[in-house]
């Protein structure tokens, strides 16, 4: 988006991504501000501040996504554009290791949590690697939500991980829409 000539804010609760976010903008003379934090709180951005939030498949390391839409809400201008991207929430009910070996079976409820699902041991080795903690949202709640907060959805997408698993020849296992705010 700075390559286009947009002027941009980069909020991320990871260091090593705003860092590289940094570097990357450094190397191509474009201009970046970085912010650390959660998004769960974006009180260090000004409200009707943002013309275009972008949020990838990140909305899944929160718990409340609905929080995290009246979030970006506050901070959109009147008529600003929201785009944000999340896997089908179908996908989350499958073992995620057998799913890679083209098992598909739904063994896990929605909407599905790391810390509900998984037995004591996985959880634990998630702990130990220092993995996210995932929360696999219902469609009610990532595209209610967006309604919800005041949003209107003018665009959804479809896609698939390219042919990568078997559950490609299935579903879409990749979603995302474009709302604005009015």
């Amino acid at each position: 988006m700075a390559a286009a000539g947009a002027i941009v804010t980069s909020f991320d609760n990871s260091p090593a991504q705003l860092q590289q976010d940094e570097i990357t903008c450094q190397k191509h003379g474009l201009k970046i501000t970085t912010i650390q934090g959660d998004m769960n709180d974006l009180s260090a951005l000004a409200a009707n501040e943002f013309d275009i939030a972008f949020n990838p498949c990140s909305t899944i390391f929160v718990e409340d996504v609905k929080n995290v839409y009246r979030q970006v809400y506050r901070v959109m201008k009147p008529q600003g554009c929201f785009m944000t991207g999340f896997t089908n929430p179908v996908l989350w009910q499958m073992d995620e290791e057998e799913r890679e070996k083209g098992k598909l079976e739904l063994i896990y409820a929605q909407p599905y949590s790391d810390l509900k699902s998984l037995p004591a041991n996985k959880l634990q080795k998630l702990y130990d690697e220092n993995e996210s903690i995932i929360f696999a949202h219902t469609l009610e709640d990532l595209l209610g939500g967006q309604l919800q907060a005041g949003m209107v959805i003018t665009h959804l997408f479809e896609d698939t991980m390219g042919g990568k698993q078997k559950c490609d020849e299935l579903m879409s296992t990749f979603m995302a829409t474009r709302a604005i705010k009015l």
